[in-house]
């Protein structure tokens, strides 16, 4: 993804923040694992707390959506960093595998503290 076309992905994700109608967030089972994306690089995308964005190859696990708006808390994991996001604005993140994920409220860390 280059960098002209990962801006405008975040910018879409963003607008769309701002316009989209508060969606009842997926309940988070204490016995499932957490929906992960793992991708080559972590970058922010706002001041922390904030967006993070994830690309270079990313692959869904744990029942991570692959496409459109991800609900509840996930992580983004690369080699060197961990991010744990949660729900803000009714939604927690926004996928387009395997391009790249944006989490829209992350914290340094993959667990909920």
């Amino acid at each position: 993804m280059t960098v002209d076309r990962r801006n405008a992905f975040i910018a879409v994700v963003g607008t769309l923040a701002g316009t989209l109608a508060t969606a009842p967030a997926a309940e988070a089972h204490a016995h499932a694992p957490l929906p992960t994306y793992v991708c080559g690089k972590l970058f922010s995308a706002g001041p922390p707390p904030g967006p993070i964005a994830g690309d270079y190859g990313c692959r869904a696990l744990n029942g991570a959506p692959t496409h459109g708006y991800v609900f509840g808390p996930f992580r983004i994991e690369s080699a060197e960093h961990a991010v744990y996001c949660v729900d803000f604005h009714g939604w927690s993140g926004y996928a387009e595998m395997p391009e790249a994920v944006v989490g829209d409220l992350c914290r340094p860390g993959s667990e909920q503290p």
